[in-house]
């Protein structure tokens, strides 16, 4: 068993360097090639047994979400989320909110689902992934604003996504609802994340300045967000934001430093970003191996199809009206507009979701499954939508006929 396991870690870690090199040149998310070999494992080859990894869900998928997030955090520049916030906000919680109500209509009108079953699923799957849109993006010649757009917008909705179908959860083993105790926990979710997590960056930014290049300064800094996304989530915090948050100090600790006029050194180790990077690969590929394992294709039949069908059709009319309304507000979105049509991929955060009903005992028909299925064809969107865009750009940058 010993042999076994330390094969098959060996062997997700090649799989995923080689999906990631597959991913450069054709820009197919490695998520379907590492799902797809997760579930050879587990249901084809049967190397693996799935039952002994679903336990596990919580905790991998929490890990994936808090490094990938930081990893968000600590590549994007603060000055530009500031200027871009307003907008990227007001996307972000409109293709939210209208992706949620039509996947619940469709869901309690066409199929009888309980209304708040229904939305819970329009939730769980309301928002794109940040572990799979940040890379996509890191591979596309995209212009500034949407690229900025995108990338908060895959990151907010990952934690609306979490605060909201949690918040839903309660509403729905307890059997009551109250608007104003909804807003105040999700108002309270976000506003506690941030604060401590802003001043944990601020205070280890003062650290890492006076241990400029000391040993182990990655694992310490990985131990200080283990800690502080602890204390967010025990004071009924988000810790997933406090990990995007926690990134976003470090990444930017010279302009913070400076606007508080601390003095020190201040510029970030490059080797904590390099060690990240690699940790965050490893993770994220196993997360993707183990959610194939945990998923099994034996039990999808017509009736889950087509629900997922319906699903993405309510995901597709959401997205494509919020760009239309986008892009007359801002033309010069125009270029990327089937980039920012098609960059809907559902992954970490649906995932981690997608099991927590089993997990409270409720009883929604195929949720899980359907989730699964909405993760894997919004990513074929998403790969076709990029195939598109850039094929685009490279008709549209026509050589000069110079003599």
């Amino acid at each position: 068993m010993i042999e076994l396991v330390f094969f098959a870690v060996g062997l997700i870690i090649l799989i995923g360097f080689f999906s990631l090199l597959f991913f450069e040149k054709t820009k197919i998310p490695d998520v379907l090639i590492l799902m797809s070999i997760g579930i050879l494992m587990g249901y084809g080859l049967k190397i693996v047994d799935p039952s002994v990894f679903i336990t596990f869900a919580p905790y991998v998928g929490a890990l994936a979400l808090i490094m990938i997030l930081f990893e968000g955090g600590i590549s994007l520049k603060f000055y530009k989320i500031i200027r871009e916030l307003p907008e990227a906000t007001g996307f972000t919680l409109f293709v939210f909110s209208l992706n949620s109500i039509l996947v619940m209509s469709i869901m309690s009108f066409l199929f009888n689902w309980n209304i708040l079953h229904a939305l819970l699923l329009g939730v769980v799957v309301g928002g794109t992934s940040s572990a799979i849109v940040i890379p996509i993006l890191s591979k596309l010649p995209v212009d500034e604003k949407p690229n900025i757009l995108l990338t908060i917008e895959s990151t907010m909705t990952d934690a609306l996504c979490i605060v909201i179908a949690i918040t839903l959860v309660g509403i729905i083993v307890s059997g009551s609802a109250d608007a104003r105790n909804v807003a105040n926990s999700l108002f309270s979710a976000f506003s506690i994340a941030t604060v401590v997590a802003f001043i944990f960056g601020v205070f280890w930014i003062k650290i890492l300045s006076r241990f400029h290049g000391m040993p182990f300064g990655y694992l310490l800094t990985i131990a200080i967000i283990f800690i502080m996304y602890s204390i967010v989530e025990f004071a009924k915090g988000n810790g997933a934001i406090s990990a995007f948050v926690f990134g976003l100090v470090l990444g930017n600790s010279t302009d913070i430093a400076r606007a508080f006029r601390m003095d020190g050194n201040f510029i970030l180790d490059q080797n904590i970003k390099s060690f990240h990077k690699e940790v965050s690969f490893f993770i994220r590929t196993f997360f993707f191996v183990y959610l194939g394992l945990i998923f099994n294709p034996e039990i999808l039949n017509l009736s889950v199809i087509v629900m997922s069908l319906a699903v993405l059709i309510a995901i597709i009319l959401a997205r494509v009206i919020s760009t239309r309304i986008l892009i007359l507000r801002n033309k010069n979105m125009k270029n990327s507009e089937i980039l920012i049509d098609t960059m809907l991929p559902r992954g970490l955060a649906a995932a981690v979701l997608a099991a927590m009903p089993a997990i409270m005992a409720l009883q929604m028909g195929n949720f899980t499954e359907i989730v699964v299925m909405t993760i894997i064809l919004t990513n074929i969107m998403a790969t076709a939508g990029s195939f598109v865009y850039e094929r685009r750009l490279s008709q549209s940058a026509q050589p000069l006929d110079i003599p």
